[in-house]
């Protein structure tokens, strides 16, 4: 590219002025370009300390003298012409507070609520205690460190089951260890059973004939006794001798001798 001789004086000119700065008497003093920008310090256009620095003296005709911040105690997260850094945020447990991250010389402390507390608000001077739900309420969002506990009313469908369960328990148990009781004694209206008619072992009887007394031993036990008797021993029910006084002193009556 081919400048002409009046685009060349301009662009000159221009460069000139990058690199000029004039002062309230009017005279240029030459002074490089700002690393981290420029402004006003005392009355003198100076340029910047970057962040974790401060300026200690500054004039428009030499680099600014800068000096770090104390580490652990101060901090500047910018660039600046500030005569002193920032002192750190201290975490105070009092108000319910914990350090998360340490401080440095470019970045604050940065404080948390301990496990329980809560701060919603972006600058936090305190934390506060996590809200606990009463009565007929549950837990719809659990409590943070940035948010308080969110809470609902107990669903209408659980509250249901809350009552009908145990009125549910109270009459079905009674129900069933009633049922229980019948299965185990009988139905109540059924007839006592006495001492003689319990059943007791049954011996196999030797030598006897009980044959002209097989009516007399069906009259008394009946029928279905007869049967089950016969059922559970496989024998007949005449070769057995019951141990009843009442079956004896009967069967004895009816003997024809």
């Amino acid at each position: 590219m081919i400048f002409s001789p009046r685009e060349l004086i301009l662009i000159l000119i221009s460069l000139e002025a990058q690199f000029t700065t004039i002062t309230e008497g009017g005279h240029p003093v030459k002074r490089q370009q700002c690393e981290y920008g420029d402004g006003n310090y005392l009355g003198s256009q100076c340029c910047k300390c970057p962040a974790g620095f401060h300026v200690l003296a500054c004039n428009q005709s030499v680099e600014p003298k800068c000096d770090e911040c104390e580490r652990g105690s101060s901090y500047l997260d910018h660039h600046n012409l500030l005569d002193s850094c920032e002192p750190c945020k201290i975490c105070d447990p009092k108000v319910n507070q914990e350090t998360e991250t340490h401080c440095t010389v470019i970045k604050n402390t940065v404080c948390r609520c301990t496990k329980g507390f809560y701060c919603d608000k972006e600058e936090c001077r305190a934390c506060h205690s996590c809200k606990t739900c009463e009565d007929g309420f549950v837990i719809e969002k659990e409590c943070t460190r940035t948010n308080n506990t969110v809470c609902k009313v107990v669903d209408n469908g659980w509250l249901w089951w809350i009552i009908v369960i145990p009125i549910l328990l109270l009459i079905g148990v009674p129900l069933f260890l009633k049922k229980q009781k019948y299965l185990c004694f009988g139905p109540p209206n059924a007839r006592p059973v006495s001492d003689e008619e319990r059943a007791v072992e049954l011996i196999p009887l030797k030598g006897i004939d009980l044959g002209p007394h097989r009516s007399s031993i069906i009259d008394i036990l009946g029928p279905k006794r007869m049967r089950e008797l016969w059922l559970k021993h496989q024998v007949e029910p005449t070769a057995l001798v019951l141990v009843s006084n009442k079956i004896w002193k009967l069967a004895s009556k009816t003997d024809p001798g």
